[in-house]
């Protein structure tokens, strides 16, 4: 807990004062979000835990972590594999996907001040992440390995499925550029990602005043009961 504090001499005396009043951090151990989800179908999300001061620290945590695994797999003395790398990478971030996965719900459906201030902070923060990784490339020289062998590896039709969707999005995204065009496109990705998220904030504001007048029943004509009874009850 960081307390901020401040040292007066009285009489001779130094006094500490603890404004313990003021908001403080939430420890990484006691963020619900980082939880192991409960519940059936593999658990479920505490949307009732939810609060969007939680997001910051979650989300900073989980990418670490997600950094560490895939320097883990990137830098592996052992010979690259299916199992080592491909498979690893699927289970690489898992914390992240979760945390980030909850808060595009809550951008997409409940998108207040706070959740929109942190959709500006982050939007281009997951957009690096995302470049971090396609542009590793010693994890790309892994991955690019075990496609080249793909034929003599004997590996399942769901195994050569995985490899394939994963070495084309490597590449698509612009694994095998030089270093100066990874610069580029990951400063260009940056900028598309804060515009995307400026565009749809700034249409959601447009749409939020919007709304139809009908005079008249008349003018519902041709509407079913069951949908104008739909409209009444959600105006």
């Amino acid at each position: 807990m960081k307390i901020s504090r401040f040292w007066i001499g009285v009489s001779g005396f130094v006094l500490l004062f603890a404004l313990m009043s003021l908001p403080t951090p939430v420890m990484a151990e006691e963020n619900p979000l980082l939880k192991p989800w409960s519940g059936p179908h593999g658990g479920v999300p505490p949307f009732d835990k939810v609060k969007p001061e939680l997001f910051g620290p979650a989300l900073q945590q989980s990418i670490d972590s997600y950094r560490e695994d895939i320097k883990r797999i990137a830098e592996s003395p052992e010979p690259p594999t299916f199992d080592n790398t491909i498979a690893a990478l699927e289970h690489a971030g898992h914390d992240f996907e979760k945390v980030s996965t909850l808060f595009h719900v809550f951008a997409s459906t409940m998108n207040g001040p706070e959740i929109k201030e942190l959709e500006r902070e982050w939007s281009p923060k997951f957009s690096a992440i995302y470049d971090e990784t396609i542009q590793n490339t010693k994890l790309f020289k892994r991955i690019d390995a075990i496609y080249q062998a793909r034929k003599s590896a004997h590996l399942t039709k769901e195994q050569e499925r995985l490899l394939w969707l994963t070495h084309n999005r490597f590449v698509k995204s612009g694994a095998e550029l030089g270093v100066l065009e990874k610069k580029r496109l990951a400063e260009l990705n940056s900028k598309l990602a804060t515009l995307y998220t400026e565009f749809g904030q700034n249409l959601l504001a447009d749409e939020e005043n919007q709304k139809v007048v009908f005079e008249s029943k008349d003018d519902l004509d041709g509407l079913s009961d069951s949908l104008i009874e739909a409209a009444a009850a959600e105006a």
